[in-house]
């Protein structure tokens, strides 16, 4: 484990983390209420391991968070017009 101190990260160990992602690892962060289990959602092996290791089931989805929301038509999900002005006028948000 590799703790990362909110008010003062190690750029080193920020870098340690995103290579461990696109190597299709999985990594534990705190959200706004628990703490979450991240990985690459283009990586299909590393989704997998999300599923197993919570021991959820295939039909179940997992939350997929975005840095915004033109990323979320990128990966293939249709975004109503009113889907688009709420992300427009509150993203990123809690």
């Amino acid at each position: 484990m590799r703790p990362i101190n909110p008010q003062d990260p190690e750029p080193s160990l920020i870098a340690e983390a995103v290579a461990h992602l696109k190597a299709g690892g999985l990594i534990i962060l705190p959200t706004e209420t628990v703490y979450g289990l991240a990985c690459d959602a283009n990586c299909p092996e590393a989704v997998e391991k999300i599923y197993e290791i919570k021991q959820r089931p295939r039909n179940k989805p997992i939350a997929y968070l975005a840095r915004g929301h033109e990323v979320v038509r990128e990966h293939g999900a249709e975004v109503g017009s009113v889907a688009q002005r709420l992300a427009e006028a509150f993203w990123p948000g809690p």
